[in-house]
């Protein structure tokens, strides 16, 4: 993926985090709330490198959770304060596209 494309990734994520600002999501239902978006080739990997990228520079929030009746352990992710002011024009970094 080129540098440009992982810029808009990282909108794409967080613009998808955004509308649900209440909700935290699994990175596999994620991935499939991407796919329409333009990220039909989207790996699993790529994706979490990506959250982790964002999670380093506090965009979003990642919290480890556990299902109790069959004790899979998984995490969930969610769009932080910062991520929130990102999109709605409050601040901007480099790593992320300045979105339309």
């Amino acid at each position: 993926m080129q540098a440009y494309e992982n810029k808009d990734l990282r909108r794409e994520i967080l613009k998808t985090l955004y509308l649900a600002k209440s909700s935290s999501f699994k990175i596999r239902i994620l991935l499939r709330a991407l796919r329409p978006t333009g990220f039909s080739d989207l790996s699993e990997s790529t994706l979490s490198a990506e959250i982790t990228y964002l999670q380093k520079k506090g965009f979003v929030e990642i919290e480890k959770a556990t299902n109790l009746i069959t004790e899979e352990k998984f995490d969930l992710i969610s769009i932080s304060p910062k991520g929130i002011d990102l999109l709605e024009g409050n601040c901007s970094d480099i790593g992320i596209s300045n979105g339309k």
